[in-house]
């Protein structure tokens, strides 16, 4: 009995403390090179939601002119690190050597681990 209390006491907490982070970015580097020209960001439209819960997911969606609407690709986070006293919230997938990190301010580096990284502004979309 106190096991399934347990559980469910978890399981509750987990939703409880369940968050969604959409990020947009305002600029990208390639190779460390500051990208002048946005047309990457003005016709994709890239953003990424982060999901945190029980398990932390995380879509990286962009528009598709293929299926002329948005896609995302879907990951479960292999590792979470957070350090609160300068509040910076780290979110790494292995296998694509993907990471994202968001600030104290809400604002974000997203690395697609091959040379390009996005920075921009977090908004909370759910509590």
């Amino acid at each position: 009995m106190q096991f399934h209390v347990f559980i469910a006491l978890f399981f509750w907490v987990g939703i409880a403390n369940a968050v969604t982070y959409k990020c947009e970015p305002d600029f990208q580097t390639i190779f460390g090179n500051r990208v002048q020209n946005n047309d990457f960001i003005k016709s994709f439209k890239p953003y990424t939601l982060v999901h945190e819960g029980a398990d932390v997911r995380i879509e990286r969606c962009s528009y598709s002119n293929f299926e002329k609407k948005n896609v995302c690709e879907n990951y479960k986070a292999d590792r979470f690190e957070s350090d609160s006293n300068v509040f910076v919230k780290k979110f790494y997938v292995f296998q694509s050597q993907y990471d994202i990190q968001i600030f104290r301010e809400l604002s974000y580096i997203d690395n697609n681990g091959r040379g390009g990284m996005l920075y921009g502004k977090c908004k909370l979309v759910s509590p």
